[in-house]
């Protein structure tokens, strides 16, 4: 029964990229950027860079690649390399996610045909990153060359690990952190390995890891000095490529003075920690299934934990209060969902901000208690690779949060049933509902030829 919904579903995908095209005639938003971009890459021209592109020339260098020779590099074509890469991302998930459950296939064959595959289903075709299936964005590149890192790492080849995160990081550069995360992951998996002491990174004594590695290697330099290159060579072994790329991509930022190239003013790094805020709420809306379970488990926390609850609430408060910053292209630009967020709730009323503050409260719990079965160390490092790539960006762009909420959604274990089944029906109903108001709700802009419609 799957496998005809799916093949059903794939056969619509052609039939959606063209009826989208159809009624898309011109630019979809940043399009009017990348396209000309990439016409310029197609001739041989690389050095003629628009200054009002921010990101990385990956997925142009790849559409000149394979479209310049054959000289098809026109907006239709460039918009079907999306959907070619969409169809990919579904076999790299099904490939990623059949390899992380392998045990539980082992013990229950069934588990394959339900939760993986689904699974794998809902990630490739999570709605925020299928949106940009039929447009030439560069999200659908991105989270190929990310999900090919990660599946590289469970695989544990580490060298290509590093170069397929060097690949997502020339698609998108805050896919740097993602790199880091992992090479973070290598290094605690060879603390325990080393160590013989799994629980020291299921602590947050840091000091103590370092006493163990200290004493440890203290008993066998008595030994001899080849003690030291039993320490080394593993370590290098799993993180050292990854080392070599994050400090090439350290370089550049020095030797550019930022992460983004082009026009550095459009993109100024700040601090806006309500980023984590709206980051709860939009893993709640497509992963409730999951989120839900905790929910009395948090009224018990309120209770058992009063000061420290009161911390937690208290700490959002203050956030809200002096942290909701409000870039001007979320107030200017109604092709955005979150333009009309602002328009009807936050922006209506200065007290309307508030009252999410305990769903906020409520939903980082949950999450937090969703990722329990991670060791304690590997969570903080998710939780601080997620902050590091949100906290900086003061635009609200969901897009931002495709690759931190993947990683949360293959972090799941244990999942029943009518989860996966919720879930899946709740992609479905995104997934129709934005195609559905993109085709039949359109408005005109006076400086623009065609219909604007709205989207993420």
């Amino acid at each position: 029964m799957l496998r005809y919904a799916s093949a059903a579903f794939i056969f619509l995908i052609p039939i959606l990229f063209v009826y989208i095209n159809k009624i898309q005639k011109g630019y979809y938003i940043d399009e009017k950027f990348h396209v000309p971009q990439t016409i310029k890459y197609c001739a041989g021209n690389i050095t003629d860079w628009d200054s009002k592109i921010t990101t990385f020339p990956g997925l142009y260098i790849v559409t000149a690649l394979y479209l310049g020779p054959l000289e098809l590099c026109t907006k239709i074509f460039m918009r079907f390399i999306n959907v070619i890469l969409t169809l990919g991302n579904l076999g790299l998930c099904l490939t990623l996610v059949s390899t992380i459950c392998q045990e539980r296939i082992n013990k229950d064959p069934q588990v394959k045909y339900l939760n993986v595959y689904l699974s794998a289903w809902n990630i490739a075709f999570f709605p925020p990153l299928f949106f940009y299936f039929c447009f030439y964005y560069t999200d659908v590149l991105s989270t190929t060359m990310v999900l090919a890192m990660l599946l590289s790492h469970v695989k544990k080849n580490y060298k290509m690990t590093a170069l397929m995160g060097a690949f997502a990081i020339i698609a998108r550069q805050t896919n740097v952190v993602w790199l880091a995360y992992l090479a973070i992951e290598n290094s605690l998996t060879f603390v325990e390995e080393y160590t013989k002491r799994p629980e020291l990174t299921r602590s947050l004594n840091i000091i103590r890891i370092i006493k163990t590695i200290y004493a440890i290697l203290s008993a066998k330099a008595r030994i001899g000095l080849s003690a030291f290159g039993d320490f080394v060579g593993p370590l290098c072994k799993l993180i050292l490529p990854h080392v070599i790329v994050l400090l090439v991509f350290f370089i550049f930022v020095i030797y550019n003075g930022g992460i983004v190239v082009g026009d550095k003013s459009a993109h100024q790094p700040t601090i806006h920690l309500a980023q984590l805020l709206y980051f709860s709420v939009f893993v709640f809306i497509f992963a409730w299934p999951y989120i839900l379970p905790h929910f009395r488990n948090f009224v018990q926390f309120l209770y058992k934990h009063i000061l420290l609850s009161s911390i937690l609430l208290g700490s959002i408060t203050l956030i809200v209060q002096f942290n909701t910053l409000v870039h001007p292209y979320i107030l200017a630009d109604n092709r955005h969902y979150s333009f009309y967020i602002w328009k009807n709730f936050m922006n209506r009323d200065p007290a309307y901000k508030f009252i999410p503050v305990p769903f906020y409260a409520l939903f980082i719990y949950s999450i937090v208690k969703t990722l329990s079965s991670m060791r304690l160390l590997s969570l903080v490092a998710y939780l601080l690779c997620t902050s590091f790539v949100l906290i900086p960006q003061l635009l609200l762009e969901p897009r931002y949060f495709i690759v931190p909420y993947i990683i949360f959604r293959l972090k799941q274990s244990n999942i029943r049933n009518w989860q996966i089944v919720c879930e899946t029906l709740t992609t479905m109903f995104v997934i129709l509902a934005q195609f559905a108001l993109f085709s039949f709700k359109s408005f005109s802009w006076s400086d623009e030829e065609h219909p604007q419609r709205i989207g993420w």
